[in-house]
């Protein structure tokens, strides 16, 4: 059997952003042998996603499921086919863990902007970060590697 292709979501927590990713990413491109995964770089260990992530995805009808927040190491980056990252800072952390995975790495947006933390934020500010990150999955599509 043919190992899974591995795209890791990597913010500060694990608690908003990349948990919201992973969702995202699975219900719109989840398909071909893709295993989405998220981690953050000073992550709230095995806290589940704020429950205004798990609301703002719930709207579109997609569910974060029992996620729970994992902190980035070497072995998850290198493990990982791409990496996707909410900011610049999250880019330098990655590369301070795992510079061998220079590469595989890039901001999410393509555009090169953050995506901002909603954290603490109300539900209106999750929605547009959602989007955002709709936005930029769905321009990221091809860059999903395939099955292996």
């Amino acid at each position: 059997m043919t190992e899974p292709r591995r795209v890791l979501f990597v913010c500060t927590g694990n608690l908003c952003r990349s948990p919201m990713a992973v969702a995202l990413a699975a219900s719109r491109h989840g398909s071909g042998g893709v295993l989405f995964e998220s981690a953050g770089v000073n992550a709230v260990v095995d806290a589940p996603a704020t429950p205004t992530a798990v609301a703002a995805c719930r709207e579109l009808g997609v569910e974060v499921g029992d996620h729970r927040a994992r902190q980035l190491d070497s072995d998850l980056a290198e493990a990982a086919d791409r990496i996707f990252v909410m900011t610049e800072a999250h880019l330098a952390a990655v590369l301070e863990i795992a510079p061998g995975v220079a590469d595989r790495v890039a901001l999410l947006r393509p555009d090169g902007t953050d995506v901002e933390d909603p954290f603490g934020s109300p539900l209106e500010t999750y929605r547009a970060t959602r989007d955002e990150i709709v936005a930029a999955l769905d321009a990221r599509r091809d860059e999903f590697p395939g099955p292996g």
